[in-house]
């Protein structure tokens, strides 16, 4: 009887099984979870890197948060001393006022003036000029114009000889034909003006010394 030998021969062609490293999947269509695969049987784990990276800009923003809030506070800090030092200059000037009314009042000065001075200092501390203004064209406008009293009188001169002033200048910058032909004709209505009210100054205050 003749033997067979030729399970020999395949025993000897069957590979060894390879020993499992610890990058290879136990299941080859399964990778590691929430991993990404970068070779034929090779993952690397993303998620512990992302994980990483996001430890680090965390500071990060951290620091930009408290620097925009310190910004924000050396901002209204800031703001807040513009408004006390604003408000300090106010009292100073407002107390000058009183001292000038006071003095005013002692020197027998002008009602009217003295009315002014006090709108000033009242718009002084207010911050409303147009209050000033207004009371200002008002007196000029009833007292001066209507009633004849001298102090708005000599406010409207006062008021018409800066304008005049400003159009002479203007003037005399002047190049345009027909630009110069109009100044002249501003400066000499102004110098009209003035003229005019110089004549009632003087009539109101003959007839006040009668």
């Amino acid at each position: 009887m003749d033997l067979d030998f030729t399970w020999l021969g395949n025993l000897a062609l069957k590979p060894e099984p390879r020993e499992r490293t610890h990058l290879e999947p136990q299941n080859p269509l399964q990778g590691p979870e929430m991993g990404s695969q970068t070779g034929v049987g090779e993952y690397t784990d993303t998620t512990q890197a992302e994980n990483a990276a996001e430890g680090l800009l965390e500071p990060l923003r951290g620091m930009s948060v408290l620097k925009e809030r310190e910004e924000a506070r050396k901002a209204a800090h800031e703001r807040s001393m513009e408004i006390y030092r604003e408000y300090q200059a106010n009292i100073r000037a407002s107390e000058l006022k009183q001292a000038e009314i006071l003095k005013g009042i002692r020197a027998g000065a002008d009602p009217y003036d003295l009315l002014l001075t006090a709108v000033e200092a009242i718009a002084g501390m207010t911050h409303n000029e147009l209050f000033l203004r207004q009371a200002r064209e008002d007196l000029i406008a009833i007292q001066g114009e209507a009633l004849r009293e001298p102090a708005p009188l000599a406010w409207e001169i006062e008021t018409v000889e800066h304008r005049l002033e400003h159009l002479r200048g203007a003037l005399a910058q002047e190049e345009d034909e027909e630009g110069r032909r109009r100044l002249a004709a501003a400066v000499r209505a102004h110098e009209e003006r003035i003229a005019g009210l110089r004549g009632r100054l003087n009539g109101s205050i003959h007839t006040s010394a009668h």
